[in-house]
């Protein structure tokens, strides 16, 4: 089973796997795919956070307000691939000097 902190992972993996702008899923869907292809069940505010926590990211995503039906994952999000990675806090606290000989 998957843990629940790697919830926003899954999370991000079945929106670009299953939603596009024409395939806006349900958050029953959502919660589906998430029980299946992760053994996962999370409630629909863990949910709302972690669409949160990928929009914070810099993650496009649809959500009701947008399309009136779900959630899905936006073009944009595709055409200009971006690395959230560095946005991280944690990683805004390391040092360069230290990482530098491994890059």
């Amino acid at each position: 089973m998957a843990e629940k902190k790697h919830s926003v992972l899954a999370l991000l993996e079945i929106l670009k796997k299953y939603s596009d702008e024409e395939h806006v899923l349900t958050l029953k869907e959502i919660q589906a795919h998430l029980e299946n292809e992760y053994d996962t069940v999370l409630d629909r505010r863990t949910i709302y956070t972690n669409l949160d926590i990928l929009e914070q990211f810099g993650y496009e995503i649809s959500d009701f307000e947008d399309n009136g039906k779900g959630y899905s994952w936006r073009k944009e999000n595709s055409t200009r691939e971006r690395s959230c990675f560095w946005r991280m806090p944690c990683m805004r606290r390391i040092s360069f000097r230290r990482i530098s000989p491994i890059l």
